[in-house]
């Protein structure tokens, strides 16, 4: 793209390595540094028209992306409750996963619908200078279930994606939880 400037980042992809995290006005695109072939791309077709979202647009008619010359349905929506808020459904390989905001900086990846949180990959945080920081998901043990939950292993395409979501869309929201415990320290302050 002449005349647009390209940012390269990496963020650590676990046991796959790193990932090579591209972005540029229109476009974010994800690598593992390993073995750039299998490429994830999103683009935004049309005019900027949302300056907090890095790729310009949450509009779903708006972009395409593909995984290795496969096309991935994105399909970002709005929170449900607050207006500021927003999810992100993406479709590939006759799989469903979901990204959404967990607290004020980082987003849930999760393998599976925006409610399966028993199926959470990891969390990200998306920095100014273009990279991605990855905490993955351990088990959790509910006292009261008497069971432990173990997060499912993630594949290289989930990497990939997960990356290029945040990396597109930025991380980080008022979530449900975090307006909720703010209605309620108000109401019953210390």
């Amino acid at each position: 793209m002449p005349g647009c400037e390209v940012v390269r980042a990496r963020a650590d992809g676990g046991e796959f390595g790193d990932v090579v995290i591209e972005r540029a006005e229109s476009r974010v695109a994800t690598w593992f540094e390993s073995d750039a072939s299998r490429v994830f791309t999103i683009e935004r077709r049309g005019p900027r028209t949302r300056d907090n979202v890095p790729l310009g647009t949450r509009d779903e008619n708006s972009l395409t992306a593909d995984l290795a010359g496969e096309p991935v349905g994105i399909r970002p929506g709005g929170g449900r409750i607050v207006k500021r808020t927003y999810r992100i459904l993406i479709e590939y390989d006759s799989r469903t996963s979901s990204f959404g905001p967990k607290d004020l900086t980082t987003c849930r990846f999760i393998g599976g619908n925006p409610w399966e949180i028993e199926k959470e990959f990891c969390s990200l945080t998306a920095y100014t200078d273009g990279g991605v920081g990855i905490e993955w998901a351990l088990p959790v043990r509910i006292a009261l279930l008497k069971r432990t939950v173990v997060p499912p292993e993630p594949t290289p395409d989930d990497v990939l994606i997960a990356c290029g979501v945040a990396a597109a869309f930025g991380t980080g929201s008022l979530s449900l939880t975090a307006i909720v415990m703010g209605l309620v320290s108000s109401v019953f302050p210390n």
